[in-house]
């Protein structure tokens, strides 16, 4: 007896199903890279910012440091606290690169370069390299200082009274950051006298 095996017919794509399935399969991929390309510029601009804000926070950190710190020195000693609209001198108890609560003579400048037509904030510190805090374009720059009398000056000191060698706050603007802001120094206004300067002082001189 003879079997007789039959086979079915099977149907396969047509062309234009082929190409339906194409087309879908193309216009998935290009959302899919529009939304990666999204993702990754969302994620550039979000890290930048980042990057900004926490440069913006560091130098911001450097310069309030030294300055809240700010120390009277000795009525006739060399690092009386000195001040103008771009240059601050005296001594800080918040060095950024000595010991902290040591008195350490101490600088900033803000230097205007007209050549690049750029300012450029500088740190000192005695015993140390000078270090670069910020650089920005423009001369947008300056200090101002408080007084126990609550008016802003251009230049310290004011007087010659030793009980307010040093200013109650610093105000800092420059074209590095947005707005200026005010640094409170939070250190004595006057320095313990010694028993050299006291009426109870040894006489060595002979």
């Amino acid at each position: 007896m003879t079997k007789i095996v039959s086979f079915k017919k099977t149907r396969g794509f047509t062309l234009l199903e082929v190409i339906v399935t194409l087309v879908i399969a193309s216009l998935i991929s290009v959302i899919l890279m529009q939304s990666m390309s999204t993702m990754l510029n969302m994620r550039h601009k979000f890290s930048k910012g980042l990057i900004d804000l926490e440069k913006v926070s560091i130098q911001k950190s450097i310069i309030t440091t030294p300055i809240s710190g700010i120390f009277p020195d000795y009525n006739d000693g060399d690092n009386r606290f000195k001040g103008n609209s771009s240059s601050i001198r005296g001594l800080t108890l918040y060095p950024l690169q000595g010991t902290t609560g040591a008195p350490t003579a101490f600088g900033i400048d803000i230097i205007y370069d007209s050549t690049l037509g750029r300012s450029t904030l500088i740190y000192k510190e005695h015993g140390f390299e000078t270090l670069e805090i910020a650089r920005w374009n423009g001369n947008e720059g300056s200090f101002e200082y408080l007084g126990i009398n609550g008016r802003w000056s251009k230049r310290w000191p004011l007087g010659n009274d030793p009980n307010t060698q040093t200013p109650r706050s610093v105000k800092l603007s420059s074209g590095a950051i947005e707005s200026s802001y005010v640094i409170r120094v939070v250190t004595t206004s006057d320095r313990s006298g010694r028993l050299q300067d006291s009426p109870f002082r040894l006489d060595t001189k002979k």
